[in-house]
């Protein structure tokens, strides 16, 4: 879970591929009929309250199988991954022949996940538990050391619109253009995050720097941090994604995900003016997908 699950703070075997080329689906909507088949499709709100995490990423996969939230039946089987500065390469395949499912996870007949453990990532026996009416996520809530905590989601349309909690004032917000997601994470100044203009995130400078994340600080005090921008904000040509930024903790910088395609499939993802950490995650990259491996 260590690449889908990211500290928020200071801050793909051979696949089964279809024959039918299916384009690049893009970031979750919240919704939009697709099963809610992971922890990050299912509790933002809740991993940013409980565990001062965040799924929000740029990055269209998981450790092992091809994230089904940004892909379509047309699924990658490796992907490489070059860090810019050096060129030094990490390699992963991928197993797409089964759903992808989290682990200590258990669904329903519809393929919803409808329990969680959250022992290996909060280090505690805490379970998370999901109720849904027609497909769509309804409420949820979490248990530990017998105190219980209940979080609500606001539909409109099929698509998750916003989760809050039923305790605090904490909120997390899904905002769309037309049937397009454009931005999410909590609020900002009271309100729902907004989306920057893509020059926002255009790199200056021979480092690669981007602007800093304006310090408007977010009234939602119950939450775990005060945020000072969306987590994340997306942008189209047409009907694909084409770029994507993702903010960290008040003070730090965005980071740019650029996405590129030959034909209808998704073949890189290029990030800048990510930070200098250790972790190979987060620098400076380029994945390239394949779609055909032996």
């Amino acid at each position: 879970m260590k690449s889908v699950l990211t500290i928020f703070a200071a801050g793909l075997f051979l696949s089964a591929c279809g024959s039918e080329e299916t384009v690049f689906s893009g970031p979750p909507t919240g919704g939009n009929g697709r099963a809610v088949r992971g922890i990050c499709d299912a509790a933002s709100l809740i991993l940013l309250h409980e565990g001062r995490l965040s799924c929000a990423s740029g990055y269209p996969g998981n450790p092992y199988k091809p994230d089904e939230r940004f892909f379509g039946e047309q699924k990658p089987c490796r992907v490489t991954k070059t860090r810019t500065s050096d060129g030094v390469t990490e390699v992963v395949d991928f197993d797409a022949s089964t759903p992808w499912a989290d682990e200590f996870a258990t669904y329903n007949e519809d393929g919803n996940l409808i329990s969680w453990n959250a022992v290996l990532n909060f280090g505690r026996d805490q379970f998370f538990y999901f109720d849904y009416e027609d497909g769509l996520l309804v409420s949820a809530y979490t248990t530990v050391d017998g105190v219980e905590k209940r979080y609500g989601y606001e539909n409109d349309g099929g698509r998750r619109v916003r989760e809050y909690s039923l305790s605090t004032s904490a909120e997390y917000f899904y905002v769309y253009d037309g049937d397009k997601l454009i931005a999410e994470g909590p609020p900002v100044a009271g309100k729902a995050p907004e989306r920057y203009e893509e020059s926002f995130l255009t790199a200056t400078g021979a480092g690669g720097e981007l602007p800093l994340v304006p310090l408007n600080q977010a009234t939602n005090e119950d939450s775990f941090h005060h945020a000072t921008a969306p987590h994340m904000t997306y942008y189209y040509d047409g009907d694909r994604l084409s770029a994507a930024g993702r903010a960290g903790a008040p003070g730090l910088q965005f980071g740019k995900f650029t996405y590129g395609y030959e034909g209808e499939l998704l073949k890189t993802v290029t990030t800048t003016g990510m930070t200098d950490q250790a972790d190979f995650y987060f620098q400076p990259q380029t994945w390239t997908y394949d779609y055909q491996c032996e």
